[in-house]
């Protein structure tokens, strides 16, 4: 019994240091960039040696891997939540530009898949993958939405539904990098609403 209840700690541990080495990493990708931390950088505020954050993620492409893979499990379930509301279109569309932040919001960290694309050239095939993944999902998730919104009626826009998609996540990823430059935190806010007014 005691050599079970010392393995089941040890394992409760290691997801922990896991979890924590993850939201430390996340953090410090989405605000600097990924290729401008290092494991050292993740063992100062987690508090472990850089050997056991080997031990998680051998190489840095391992913990590149993981991150973007947690990051679209999150946007599904979000954009899962959202289509769940049982809001009216236009209102699911905002609930999802909000995930770009609010106007009283400071933009500290950029999207995940953004920051990455911009390593883009650096990284690997597979992480690579990954990021075209996350875009395409909140693309078609978009294209359906504004599908159900044109058949109902609630959205007056001609426009293709796709290319509409494409459009929102194109400006709305834009706009936050924009709004950090300017220190402007309004500034995907205000590329909603003038989508919202192409869309009715």
């Amino acid at each position: 019994m005691f050599a079970m209840t010392k393995m089941t700690s040890s394992t409760s541990k290691a997801i922990d240091h896991r979890s924590k080495i993850l939201q430390v990493a996340m953090r410090l990708a989405r605000t600097r960039g990924f290729n401008a931390f290092s494991y050292r950088d993740i063992q100062a505020e987690v508090g472990i040696k850089t050997a056991s954050i080997h031990y998680h993620f051998p190489t840095k492409k391992d913990l590149g891997l993981a991150l973007m893979t947690q990051y679209i499990q999150e946007n599904e379930q979000l954009l899962a939540d959202i289509a769940q509301s049982n809001q009216s279109y236009l209102a699911q569309f905002r609930a999802y530009t909000q995930l770009f932040g609010k106007d009283d919001d400071s933009v500290q960290e950029l999207c995940l898949a953004g920051m990455l694309a911009s390593d883009v050239d650096t990284l690997t095939t597979e992480l690579e993958t990954l990021i075209q993944k996350f875009f395409v999902q909140s693309e078609a998730w978009l294209t359906a939405l504004f599908t159900a919104g044109q058949q109902s009626g609630e959205f007056k826009s001609t426009f293709e539904p796709s290319s509409i998609a494409r459009l929102a996540v194109d400006a709305l990823e834009g706009a936050l990098s924009t709004a950090r430059v300017f220190h402007k935190p309004q500034r995907p806010m205000q590329v909603a609403q003038a989508l919202e007014a192409l869309l009715i």
